[in-house]
């Protein structure tokens, strides 16, 4: 036996269209798939500020939430951390150091790539102990000895110094090499 699905009409485009394929408010899936995005766009602001509110009402339930999904899917976390890392050198070593700092109960103020790059172009883009080829940032004060991470305390160094000076304060290390 052969069942003929029922037809409707979308009121937006005039098409016809199997049942299943019309939403609620009379229109197919494509317009409202179309007005949606449209929506979205012109209520941008109003739609974030919305977000934020709940996520900050939210922020156990949606942690927990986010915990068993990455328990649930750890190929596809780590995949994708893997690739975020990548593509993004700078930032990955900017939220390692700031990890390092909380973990030592240091002062940590966000550091953006763009602030990274101004401040070596105000050391000429070597490094600032010994004018050789800049590879990593130096905390002046260490993180060891309660060094903020703040863009004040960095300063470019090429491994070999950075290496060399460990936890040292750089006036200390700077000295020793008299």
């Amino acid at each position: 036996m052969f069942v003929i699905e029922e037809t409707k009409i979308c009121y937006q485009c005039g098409g016809e269209f199997p049942i299943s394929e019309i939403c609620l408010n009379k229109k197919c899936k494509l317009c409202m798939s179309k007005y949606k995005k449209k929506w979205y766009r012109e209520n941008k602001e109003e739609i974030r500020r919305k977000q934020e509110v709940y996520r900050s009402a939210n922020k156990t339930k949606l942690r927990a939430a986010d915990k068993l999904w990455r328990q649930n899917n750890r190929k596809k976390d780590r995949a994708r951390t893997a690739k975020w890392a990548k593509e993004n050198p700078e930032r990955r070593l900017e939220s390692q150091q700031r990890r390092r700092a909380r973990k030592r109960g240091s002062q940590v103020i966000k550091i953006t790539p763009e602030m990274l790059k101004a401040r070596l172009d105000a050391f000429g883009g070597v490094c600032s102990y010994c004018g050789g080829l800049f590879e990593h940032w130096d905390h002046l004060k260490p993180l060891e000895l309660g060094g903020p991470h703040i863009l004040s305390n960095l300063r470019p160094s090429c491994a070999e110094c950075n290496t060399r000076k460990g936890t040292m304060p750089s006036q200390e290390w700077l000295r020793s090499l008299r």
